[in-house]
């Protein structure tokens, strides 16, 4: 048991990414839903934003638009696109990681650290289907 009395919840496998993502936002969600406390949620939160920013950046770093636009000219408008939605997650992303360190880690977090939170899944799960969708486009 954690210091606020909350049970922990199971680990996320770890073979696959994606799967551990959504594993993982469901533990958040269900942290945030009960009102546990900011440092029972801290750590699936950090392992979270750690799965995103990997993704982000290593599986869809510059290299992967690059090589798009080089195999596929006529897709730089949607590779631009996805470029200015990417800018946006890893903003969504910064503002929560920010803000889970500024409130008091006793407390449940705010309404406004919850809604960031909703405001990054959304982004998130919008960019990733955008890119499949630009993945099908491709080929």
């Amino acid at each position: 048991m954690s210091q606020s009395g909350a049970v922990p919840l199971p680990v996320a496998p770890k073979s696959n990414p994606l799967f551990r993502s959504r594993i993982l936002v469901e533990i958040v969600t269900d942290l945030l839903t009960s009102d546990a406390a900011l440092e029972d949620i801290n750590s699936p939160l950090e392992e979270l934003l750690h799965q995103f920013e990997n993704h982000l950046l290593y599986d869809l770093g510059q290299a992967f638009y690059e090589e798009a636009v080089f195999e596929n000219p006529w897709l730089t408008r949607a590779t631009e696109a996805l470029r200015q939605q990417q800018t946006e997650v890893e903003s969504a992303l910064y503002r929560l990681r920010r803000s889970s360190h500024l409130g008091n880690p006793s407390e449940p977090p705010s309404m406004s650290f919850r809604k960031q939170f909703e405001k990054l899944i959304e982004s998130f799960s919008k960019h990733e289907a955008s890119i499949q969708t630009f993945m099908q486009s491709m080929h």
